[in-house]
């Protein structure tokens, strides 16, 4: 091979080199640290298979401890900060010291995963967790952070239910007070109905 084809080669590799290592740098990867052992091996090589996609937008963990000095909240914070730094990350913990569940996004992460909804998620997972069904609650957690990714919209179940429980109440408050309001003598009514719309419209009688 002459040297002019040596270098044409070198070149050509190198220009292939520069648009792959974009590419590489930009692989996240998908990390399990069961320190508290609540899954089996054949259960984490299932998480991984299900939800390598997640790293198509940001590097992700399932993180479990059964010590947590200070906060589970200041806990996922230093580890996000460690591991991640200011790379895209969301980290899923299962916090056994403190009984918590945990999500924590950082940087471009959190436009995908908002604080909103790493509380949806939580909240709509925690109900595995209590039976100590871990694989189901990793599962769950890893399946909504793969469908935020994908643009999907979370299910809200417990905020649903707590706007039905605030109407409910307000209907109870309404009605107890138009009960209260028709139980007294028309004369009242009609008195203080005159005085308050006079009031209100500025009027004077």
């Amino acid at each position: 091979m002459s040297m002019k084809r040596k270098l044409a080669f070198l070149i050509a590799l190198l220009l292939f080199a520069a648009v792959l290592a974009p590419a590489a740098l930009a692989a996240g990867s998908f990390v399990i640290e069961d320190d508290a052992d609540l899954l089996t091996d054949a259960e984490e090589a299932e998480l991984r298979s299900r939800y390598e996609g997640i790293t198509d937008y940001m590097d992700a963990a399932l993180v479990t401890t059964d010590y947590s000095p200070g906060t589970t909240a200041a806990y996922a914070e230093d580890y996000a900060i460690r591991r991640y730094g200011s790379d895209p990350a969301v980290i899923f913990f299962i916090d056994m010291d403190d009984r918590q569940l945990y999500i924590y996004a950082n940087g471009a992460a959190l436009k995908t995963v908002s604080k909103a909804d790493s509380r949806a998620i939580t909240d709509n997972i925690y109900k595995d967790a209590s039976r100590g069904d871990y694989f189901a609650c990793a599962d769950g957690a890893f399946a909504q952070i793969l469908a935020k990714c994908q643009g999907e919209r979370l299910a809200r179940p417990v905020k649903h239910i707590t706007n039905l429980m605030i109407a409910v109440l307000v209907g109870i408050l309404i009605n107890y007070y138009l009960t209260v309001y028709s139980r007294r003598p028309a004369k009242e009514r009609r008195t203080k109905g005159s005085v308050t719309a006079g009031v209100a419209s500025g009027r004077s009688f």
